[in-house]
C-alpha cells in the first residue's frame, strides 16, 4: 500500500471522529437549553447557560460560565466565572465575587410576537398615513371659487401678482389690504385707492393692452363683467388665473368682500370692514321722515340717453332712503335687464318728483348731450322735477360705480339732497 492511500485513509478517519464528537457535543448542548427553558427557578449555585440574546447552542459546560458572545467550545473550568465584558481566558482569580448571574432571556408569551409585529405595521400605517395626509394638503389649490360668469377659478397658492381690470375692483382689493401689481386707466366712474396710484398700466379699462398684461405673468387677473368677458379665451390659453367679477350693488359688495378678504388673507379685515360700513349706514337710515318720494335716474353717455330699471347702486341707495323707482316696471332693454329704453313722453306721463342724471365718461360731454336730447326739449319743462328744482347731477364715483366702503358717503349725499330738513342741504 503505497504511503498517498495510507494518508487518505488516515484523514477519513480523523473526519469522521470529529463530526461524532461534533454530534455528541450538540446532542449535550440541545438537552441543555430544554432543561433550562423548562426551570421555573435555578438550584443554588448554578450558573445559566444562556445569556440575553444567546441561541440555544451557546449553552455553558456543566459548571461553567460564559462571557457574552462565548461560542460553546470556550466553556470555563468548574469554579471558574468571567467578568463583565471580558473576553474568554480573563477567568477572575479564585476566591473573588463571582460575576452575578445574567437573567434567562424573556420568553414571549402566546401571540405577543405578532402583536409586536401588529405593533409595528400600525405605527408604519400611521406614518403612511400622515405622509399621504401632508402630500394632500400640499396638493390642495389655495383657494377655488366660481366667478359671476360661471367659470371655475382655482388659484394653486396665494397670488402676489394681481392685475385688476376694473377700478371699483381695485378700490375693494385694497380696501381689505390686499395689493396688486397692475391696473388700468378710466376717465371717471371710479377713484383710485392712494396706495394703488403708482401702479403700472395696463391700458384703459376698456382697451386693455395685452401684450403689456401678459408681459407681467401675473398670477390672478381680475377684470369686470361689464368689460372683460373677451378676454378669457386668451387668459385660458396662457393658464392665468382669470376672474370675471360685478360690483354693481350693495349686495354684490358683502358677497365679494369677503372672497377678497381670502384672496388677499386678510378675512378678519374684511369682515370688520363691513361690519363698520352696514353700522354706518344704519345710522343714517335710522333718521329717514316718513314719506316715499317718487324719482327716475337717467344714465347719460356722449352717445345715449337710457333709463335705470333695476340692480344698480344708485337705485339701491334710492331704495335704502325709502325712495320710488317709477321706471321699475318698465320693459328692460334687449342688451340689458338693468336699464330701460328712455322716451321724452314716458318720462312726461311718469312725472317723477326727482329726476336723477348719472353721467357716463367725461362729464363736460355728458353735459352736452343733455342740453341736446334733454334740457333742449320743449317738453323738459313740464316736468315736476323741474319746475320745483328737482333735477341733479349726481356724481358718478359714488353713484353711478360702486363706491365699496364709502357707500355710507353715497346715502349720506343723497339723504341730503331729498331731506334736507333733516339731514341738511345736499349738493349737486
Amino acid at each position: 500500500m503505497t504511503a498517498s492511500k495510507l494518508y487518505s485513509r488516515a484523514f477519513i478517519g480523523f473526519l469522521l471522529i470529529v463530526l461524532t464528537v461534533g454530534c455528541a457535543q450538540s446532542g449535550k448542548n440541545g438537552e441543555a437549553a430544554a432543561t433550562n427553558a423548562s426551570r421555573d427557578a435555578k438550584a443554588p449555585g448554578e450558573a445559566l447557560g444562556l445569556g440575553e440574546g444567546k441561541t440555544s447552542g451557546e449553552a455553558k459546560a456543566p459548571g461553567g460560565a460564559l462571557g457574552e458572545g462565548q461560542t460553546p467550545g470556550e466553556a470555563k473550568a468548574p469554579g471558574e466565572a468571567l467578568g463583565e465584558g471580558k473576553a474568554p481566558g480573563g477567568a477572575k482569580a479564585p476566591g473573588k465575587s463571582p460575576v452575578e448571574a445574567k437573567a434567562p432571556a424573556e420568553v414571549k408569551k402566546p401571540g405577543e410576537a405578532e402583536a409586536e409585529g401588529g405593533s409595528k405595521l400600525s405605527a408604519d400605517a400611521k406614518t403612511a398615513q400622515a405622509a399621504q395626509a401632508a402630500t394632500a394638503d400640499q396638493a390642495k389649490p389655495f383657494l377655488s371659487f366660481q366667478d359671476d360668469a360661471g367659470r371655475a377659478v382655482t388659484l394653486a397658492a396665494k397670488p402676489r401678482k394681481i392685475v385688476v381690470l376694473s377700478p371699483q375692483l381695485l378700490d375693494l382689493l385694497y380696501a381689505v389690504d390686499g395689493t396688486a401689481i397692475a391696473k388700468t386707466t378710466t376717465s371717471g366712474g371710479g377713484t383710485v385707492p392712494e396706495k394703488a396710484k403708482e401702479l403700472a398700466d395696463v391700458g384703459g379699462i376698456t382697451t386693455v393692452n395685452a401684450e403689456k398684461l401678459l408681459a407681467l405673468q401675473p398670477d390672478l387677473v381680475i377684470g369686470s363683467t361689464s368689460f372683460h368677458r373677451e378676454l378669457a379665451g386668451m387668459m385660458d390659453a396662457s393658464k392665468i388665473p382669470f376672474a370675471l367679477l360685478g360690483l354693481s350693488t350693495y349686495k354684490d359688495l358683502k358677497e365679494k368682500t369677503p372672497l377678497f378678504g381670502k384672496i388677499a388673507g386678510t378675512e378678519s379685515k374684511a369682515s370688520e370692514e363691513l361690519a363698520k360700513l352696514d353700522d354706518r349706514i344704519a345710522a343714517l337710515t335710522a333718521k329717514l321722515p316718513d314719506r316715499s318720494p317718487s324719482f327716475i335716474m337717467l344714465n347719460v353717455t356722449p352717445n345715449s340717453v337710457s333709463v335705470q330699471r333695476s340692480n344698480t347702486v344708485g337705485l339701491e341707495v334710492a331704495s335704502m332712503l325709502n325712495m320710488k323707482n317709477v321706471a321699475e316696471t318698465l320693459q328692460a332693454s334687449q342688451s340689458s335687464q338693468s336699464t330701460a329704453p328712455y322716451s321724452m313722453e314716458k318720462l312726461v306721463e311718469l312725472n317723477p318728483d326727482y329726476v336723477f342724471i348719472l353721467i357716463h365718461g367725461a362729464r363736460a360731454d355728458g353735459e352736452k348731450k343733455i342740453q341736446s336730447d334733454l334740457a333742449g326739449q320743449p317738453a323738459w319743462a313740464s316736468l315736476r322735477a323741474v319746475k320745483e328744482n328737482r333735477m341733479a347731477i349726481l356724481p358718478s364715483d359714488l353713484l353711478l360705480s360702486n363706491p365699496g366702503f364709502r357707500l355710507n358717503e353715497s346715502v349720506d349725499y343723497l339723504a341730503k339732497l331729498v331731506y334736507p330738513e333733516t339731514y341738511g342741504n345736499g349738493g349737486q
